[in-house]
């Protein structure tokens, strides 16, 4: 028993670019899509998370506490990497 997840390493344009790509994804069951936009754009984040049944992870590349409480708000999964700068 292994969970599946997918690092999408801020990859899409979009939260249109995003939501087409994660079509595919829907049936898979996954744990987390993780980084589907860089950490400032965290309200294209919470967009997506408001339109998909994935849930989101976020917040390895976040620099800085005002990010992470940013991305805190808009994933479903918080990941810290304290040496991220």
């Amino acid at each position: 028993g292994a969970d599946l997840a997918v690092d999408a390493g801020m990859a899409f344009s979009s939260v249109s670019d995003a939501v087409a790509a994660a079509g595919p994804l829907l049936d898979l069951g996954l744990a987390y899509l993780e980084d589907p936009f860089p950490p400032e754009r965290w309200r294209w984040t919470a967009e997506l998370r408001a339109t998909l049944p994935i849930p989101l992870a976020a917040g390895e590349d976040a620099v800085g506490a005002g990010a992470l409480v940013d991305l805190a708000h808009a994933v479903d999964v918080l990941r810290i990497d304290p040496s991220a700068s």
